[in-house]
């Protein structure tokens, strides 16, 4: 391992955190979620995103930091255990810090109190550790590998956002991939008799669940099992009493007084008297509800951030978009509206759970438009933020109520899609159980709001593309100036996500003899053909350009992993086809060469196509065909 100084002082990592421009820049609330998310999901009263160069450490974002140190968001690296993490580029766990030799004599420990540290390493797509995402405690501490997992991923979100940054500076967005914060988790005991009734519960599970003190001792067992898990759950009982399992450790969902499902993880064991007979089962019982959220929300935002890549319109990705936050509520019914004149008109697009209970709402509505600041989905246009109607049958602001309170839907929440500031479609959803407003969730549908933005961004980006003249007048292609165009704000999007693409430079053969025997007529036609056989072979999303002459290129993005041999098995069927039915004097015959873009070495557009074009020529010359 080099030495510390060494590491610290390397040029080029400092010249990679200078480029940031995040040193001495004041705290941003994209970085602060992740801080708050860190210290509420790790139960550690203190976290911090430090970014370490050759003399201090500066906290870009920072919770539960005494004073002074909070206010001047620094520490010389003489209080700092985070410039290891950087030496090492590795996972820094510190469970007492008096004890350990490698932080003992820190400042840390005798002037802020640190006794237990976890940090992970903040690391560029260029490999160079910028600082640090950690935790710290002022009591000793272990540290789990499930924690440590979970710092890696908040500092996945750190980078990300960082690299965001970094290749789109410009436009300034907020970034969209923070993650909303959950309440800790609760503890509570129950302890059930020999027949499984409930003899006595704690208040911890009294308020996890929502019940009075009676209410839970009162309701038989099966009134809080999951339905699936029901069965399960009377057998692994059962064999607990019998004796023949010691205890039970797992997961379960749990029925709430409202009707809600909480997750739990469970260990119950059984007291026995003198002679071995069951008396009665001991619970722990340990609310994960706030874990299951965090790793849904987490989820969510992947996935509402590969639909908007791979969508191939706004249109739809806000279908996608309601499927996906459904799915991640609970809630059944969702809908999208989009602006047009000033107002909010439906989209059409409609997510209707529990079959047709809900369509009666969808039917009286759907044709309904909103001025800014009028209804729900008025509010968030107006606002350009969440907007929550908790009951939606009695509220006067909700013009809707005659025919929800029919359906039977109580809540509701809306929330805009943002391009920078403007909003350009409302996204509103409801369900039949009472809902207060959840200040995690809407933090969660702003991140998701911004992901369906970039997707109207690009849409109105290709629009402005196809105005310009950038069409191949014979093949309906795009053409070399269509694909340079919008070849570059994909490689942009393929940069920010992280994404790989491919551009495949295609080239016909034999377009001298075609021209010569059979006319430019016909020649003319073998180019519309093998114009047609591209279009049939890639995807709709994907760019097919004619760059002029015999020559065509195709770029395809979307995929972190993206291989090129289906697509080039795909296209000598599609070629093999024509030839067979097509009735031509001549063969279609191509020749292909790919290029591929690595978002961790990014090339430009011109030296993808001259990779590609290079390799086209090999096979060109493997094949015996010349150029």
């Amino acid at each position: 391992m080099a030495p510390l100084s060494t590491t610290l002082l390397d040029p080029s990592r400092l010249a990679a955190l200078r480029a940031t421009a995040l040193l001495d820049s004041p705290p941003e609330e994209a970085f602060d979620r992740v801080v708050r998310l860190a210290s509420r999901v790790l139960r550690a009263p203190t976290a911090l995103v430090s970014l370490v160069d050759d003399h201090r450490q500066f906290f870009k974002a920072a919770v539960g930091l005494a004073e002074p140190w909070a206010a001047r968001r620094e520490t010389p690296l003489s209080h700092s255990f985070c410039k290891h993490v950087v030496a090492e580029g590795a996972p820094l766990l510190v469970s007492d810090a008096r004890r350990d030799p490698r932080v003992a004599e820190n400042l840390a420990v005798s002037e802020l109190g640190v006794a237990a540290y976890a940090g992970v390493p903040l690391v560029t797509a260029g490999a160079h550790t910028l600082g640090a995402l950690c935790v710290v405690e002022a009591r000793p501490r272990e540290w789990s590998a499930d924690e440590v997992e979970l710092l890696r991923e908040l500092a996945s979100l750190v980078m990300t956002e960082v690299e965001l940054r970094l290749a789109t500076r410009a436009m300034s967005e907020q970034a969209a991939l923070f993650r909303a914060a959950f309440d800790a988790a609760a503890v509570g005991v129950v302890i059930r008799g020999v027949e499984g009734e409930v003899l006595l519960a704690n208040d911890a599970v009294r308020a996890m669940l929502g019940y009075g003190s009676r209410e839970v001792s009162a309701r038989p067992p099966e009134d809080y099992a999951h339905p699936d898990e029901r069965a399960v759950d009377e057998a692994l009982y059962a064999d607990l009493l019998a004796g023949r399992r010691r205890s039970i450790d797992d997961e379960r969902r749990v029925r709430s007084k409202d009707g809600a499902w909480v997750w739990v993880r469970r260990t119950a064991s059984v007291v026995r008297d003198a002679d071995d007979a069951p008396r009665f089962s001991v619970t722990m019982v340990s609310d994960l509800t706030a874990v299951k959220r965090s790793q849904d929300a987490v989820r969510l935002l992947y996935e509402v951030s590969k639909a908007a890549n791979q969508a191939a319109t706004s249109r739809e990705a806000l279908r996608a978009c309601l499927d996906q936050v459904c799915a991640f509520t609970g809630w059944p019914v969702g809908h999208a509206y989009v602006t047009e004149g000033g107002e909010l008109v439906s989209s059409g697009q409609w997510r209707l759970g529990e079959g047709e209970r809900f369509a009666p709402f969808r039917d009286a509505y759907d044709g309904e438009r909103f001025a800014p600041g009028t209804g729900l989905p008025g509010v968030a246009f107006a606002t350009g933020q969440p907007a929550w109607i908790e009951d939606v049958q009695v509220d006067p602001a909700f013009t809707r109520a005659r025919v929800a309170r029919a359906v039977g839907l109580r809540s509701g929440f809306a929330f805009p899609v943002l391009v920078g500031r403007e909003v350009v479609a409302v996204l509103e959803f409801f369900t039949p159980r009472p809902a207060a407003p959840d200040p995690a969730v809407a933090e969660v549908m702003s991140s998701v709001g911004t992901q369906l933005g970039r997707v109207v961004e690009r849409e109105r980006h290709d629009a402005e593309v196809r105005s310009l003249s950038v069409r191949d007048e014979l093949t309906g292609l795009y053409n070399r100036r269509g694909f340079m165009a919008l070849g570059e704000q994909r490689l942009t999007v393929a940069a920010r996500q992280r994404e790989g693409a491919l551009l495949f430079f295609v080239d016909l053969n034999g377009m001298k003899p075609i021209n010569d025997r059979l006319g430019h007529e016909e020649g003319d036609r073998a180019l519309r053909d093998a114009a047609a056989i591209l279009r049939r072979t890639f995807r709709e999303s994907d760019i097919v350009a004619r760059l002029g002459g015999d020559e065509f290129v195709v770029l395809t993005t979307g995929d972190t992993a993206p291989d090129a041999t289906p697509m080039l098995t795909r296209l000598r069927a599609h070629v093999d086809a024509h030839n067979e039915t097509a009735g031509r004097a001549y063969r279609v015959e191509l020749s292909v060469g790919v290029s591929r873009y690595d978002p961790a070495t990014p090339d430009g557009l011109p030296a993808m196509l001259a990779e590609a074009d290079a390799a086209m020529y090999a096979q060109k010359r493997e094949s015996g065909r010349g150029r």
